[in-house]
């Protein structure tokens, strides 16, 4: 009986404690909308031509509604600009062409699994997320972006090499490489990127390893025109087709995919599209997912928040309100294990919240006073 009574005693104990701290010193403010960043490195400097408005996301988009003529108009321009943009080709040709001449003829049945998107599946059976639209012609599917669990589709049922051949851009013939009278395509595609026709180059080079005649100095120029096509494709808030442009050439460099700028530059594409992915995430209510994806983001890139502050910092300040809100809420229910462990959340995205590091100075000494209470 007097053991039960000293339990209660030192509970009540914590839990004054901790109603104590608390009166002690008044939450502050939370930090204010305004975030301040370093100039993006994306921006444009002064005196260099904008880049294009009209960029191969908003395209993908209008696909993913059905509007198949507003898309391919914008295809068309972006085609124009620029002629060595791969994925407005293959874009172009899923629009014009039956879904059979890229897909294949032979097909299997899937089932739809929760969360799936088109995109989702075709990359997962043909190994290009980008041919979401043939998949939707094949299937008879008006609005690619309905789709639902359970839903029964056909997909390729190829061999490992029809797929590589079938992921490709459309034969250069859409869009054909400018050509400097030189029978060797890694000399002709190098001379072409010396005269910043990076999407010439690329296209050119592509062709090349296709014919197995990309050699070392060949792999070399075909990811520096990859990285600056990626860079162009970045600075037009485009980050899917950067991603494209890296993931075509990466097959074909070998070890230069795994070092050097290329390499930075696929992790910098990378970290972008987590951190837009962080953002749906946060938009959908799904909190503890969006920190996840934020923190690996930062870790993908050192650059991210130079190249996005402003992003950046209205997505850690909304993550911090929200685990800096729940950890208040368990600290005024005695649940100090709990809110250590969310206030933990809020200094690991901001280490500087200032509020959060002196909530959890108060809840490690309740801590050790409750321990020091066991002990005695």
């Amino acid at each position: 009986m007097l053991s039960e009574r000293r339990v209660q005693l030192r509970y009540f104990v914590l839990a004054a404690v901790c109603l104590t701290l608390a009166g002690c010193q008044s939450w502050q403010s939370r930090p204010s909308d305004e975030t301040t960043s370093e100039p993006s490195v994306d921006q444009v400097p002064d005196g260099q031509q904008e880049a294009p408005s009209v960029t191969v996301g908003a395209a993908i988009g209008l696909l993913q509604e059905g509007e198949e003529a507003q898309a391919e108009d914008l295809l068309e321009q972006i085609a124009d600009e620029r002629p060595g943009d791969v994925t407005a080709q293959l874009l172009l040709a899923q629009i014009r062409q039956p879904p059979e001449e890229l897909l294949g003829t032979e097909f299997e049945q899937i089932e739809v699994r929760a969360g799936e998107s088109l995109s989702v599946i075709a990359e997962r059976s043909i190994g290009n997320g980008l041919l979401f639209y043939s998949l939707a012609k094949l299937n008879d599917i008006e609005i690619p972006r309905l789709l639902q669990p359970g839903q029964r589709l056909k997909v390729p049922n190829t061999s490992a090499s029809d797929r590589a051949a079938s992921t490709e851009a459309p034969p250069e013939a859409d869009a054909p490489a400018e050509s400097d009278g030189s029978a060797d395509p890694n000399q002709s595609a190098r001379r072409l990127v010396e005269r910043e026709a990076h999407g010439q180059a690329y296209s050119m080079l592509l062709s090349a390893a296709r014919a197995d005649e990309l050699n070392d100095p060949g792999r070399a120029t075909l990811a520096r025109a990859a990285v600056h096509l990626a860079q162009d494709a970045c600075r037009e808030d485009d980050p899917d087709s950067a991603d494209q442009y890296l993931r075509q050439a990466s097959p074909w460099l070998g070890g230069l995919a795994n070092e050097g700028e290329f390499a930075r530059q696929r992790s910098h594409v990378d970290a972008r599209l987590k951190l837009g992915e962080a953002e749906q995430l946060l938009a959908r209510g799904d909190e503890r997912a969006a920190f996840e994806t934020l923190i690996a983001a930062r870790e993908q890139s050192v650059d991210l928040s130079r190249a996005h502050g402003a992003r950046l910092s209205r997505l850690e300040r909304l993550l911090v309100e929200h685990y800096h809100d729940l950890a208040l809420t368990a600290w005024r229910d005695q649940q100090v294990e709990l809110s250590v462990k969310l206030w933990n959340r809020v200094v690991r995205i901001n280490p500087d919240f200032e509020p959060a590091i002196r909530y959890l100075e108060r809840a490690h000494r309740a801590q050790q006073k409750l321990e020091s209470l066991q002990s005695g």
